[in-house]
């Protein structure tokens, strides 16, 4: 190899270095720098070949291994941008795609009906029975200490919702219901989940690639790059188009507030819309609950989680998301909680699957108290009366 090549080659690895901070990558990035090179400049034939054969084997495999992917979670959930759970009677998933063991004409406006928006830590995710998640638990809580309130728990949520997508499941068949009270438990993915789909990318678009590497245990390797080759994100900040979509999930809790505010306000506007339509359309309360993750109260908590590499627990900006809360309730224009501190003061551990970030039963339960006090502070069982107005 001639000095020259040496030098480019040198040059291609430093320039990874300097980009990236994960090992693997650099390694990784540095190589395919160096093969693009040879390709290019030096018109290295054998290199061509290699290069071509690679790129045409990942595009195969994204475009035969996205159908496969499609086809499984078509079993259980309907393949679009809502991604919206399909009827499942066995499974507790009635005629609405809901967690709900009965059907919508069930519901009568004799009873306090409360509907749960959320994502999958409201869904109550690794549960099998979705009796042992937060909203049933709240209402078994509520029946003993309200009995004549006679509360009646719907969960709506779904595996990564957010308020973008509740809010358009709410308006299609939220007045089946007759709702009462609409609480939104908002989940610190949300924010990211909203502006990815505004921009109309799709959950059930699911890499094959990317499913491979987390597989792999990779997964920290394909956030980084991620993060520093978000072409979108580049895109949207270059042309003033769209939706800018941060390459990190976790980016609220990874960074100061100020750095992440701008990336909030898709999230504001559609709580503030879900807000609006229960007031104007369905005469119901709207309550907006803010769910703390295991690491953001505890560095004990899910330690062999598949996406603990994302952030750092107790870290400097961990509770970011509860400093938004504070000041979105003074201008939010409904009442705004959290169940924060009621899992920092729980004794209950662990509340989280040591694999899994999900809350277990038991995790689940304190959130249940949680809520039921938030419900004892608005006052909503005993001081509203029950009247007929769906």
């Amino acid at each position: 190899m001639k000095r020259t090549d040496l030098i480019a080659v040198a040059v291609c690895f430093l320039l990874a270095a300097a980009l990236f901070t994960n090992l693997l990558v650099t390694l990784l990035v540095g190589l395919l720098a160096a093969a693009i090179y040879h390709a290019v400049y030096r018109r290295n034939r054998k290199v061509m070949v290699l290069l071509v054969s690679l790129l045409a084997s990942y595009l195969l495999l994204e475009f035969f291994g996205g159908i496969a992917i499609r086809r499984h979670i078509a079993r259980t959930h309907h393949v679009d941008l809502d991604h919206r759970m399909k009827a499942n009677p066995a499974a507790g998933i009635n005629s609405d795609g809901i967690r709900c063991p009965v059907e919508a004409s069930d519901f009568t406006a004799d009873t306090y009906n409360i509907i749960f928006l959320g994502d999958s830590f409201t869904y109550g995710e690794r549960l099998a029975d979705g009796g042992e998640a937060f909203p049933a638990q709240l209402e078994a809580l509520c029946r003993a200490k309200y009995p004549a309130a006679k509360v009646r728990a719907v969960n709506f949520a779904w595996v990564s919702s957010s308020p973008l997508l509740s809010a358009r499941l709410l308006k299609d068949i939220g007045q089946k219901y007759k709702p009462r009270l609409v609480v939104y438990c908002l989940d610190m993915t949300d924010f990211h989940d909203d502006l990815r789909y505004l921009v109309g990318a799709q959950y059930i678009g699911v890499s094959p690639t990317a499913f491979l590497l987390a597989k792999a245990g990779l997964a920290a390797e394909l956030s980084e790059l991620k993060k520093r080759w978000n072409f979108p994100e580049l895109w949207a900040r270059l042309t003033g188009r769209g939706a800018v979509v941060p390459g990190d999930r976790f980016f609220v809790v990874n960074q100061p507030l100020g750095e992440s505010i701008e990336y909030m306000q898709a999230t504001e506007n559609n709580l503030r819309e879900i807000d609006a339509f229960c007031r104007e359309q369905l005469n119901a309360k709207f309550v907006l609950v803010m769910l703390p993750r295991g690491f953001q109260y505890s560095d004990k908590e899910s330690r062999r989680s598949w996406e603990a590499y994302a952030y750092t627990p107790l870290g400097p900006y961990v509770l970011e998301p509860f400093k938004w809360l504070k000041s979105f309730r003074a201008r939010a224009g409904f009442p705004c909680y959290s169940l924060l501190e009621d899992f920092q003061n729980s004794t209950v551990f662990p509340t989280c699957f040591d694999d899994d970030p999900h809350w277990t039963k038991e995790g689940h339960a304190v959130a249940a108290r949680g809520m039921l006090r938030i419900l004892d502070k608005e006052g909503t069982l005993t001081r509203e009366p029950l009247t007929t107005n769906h």
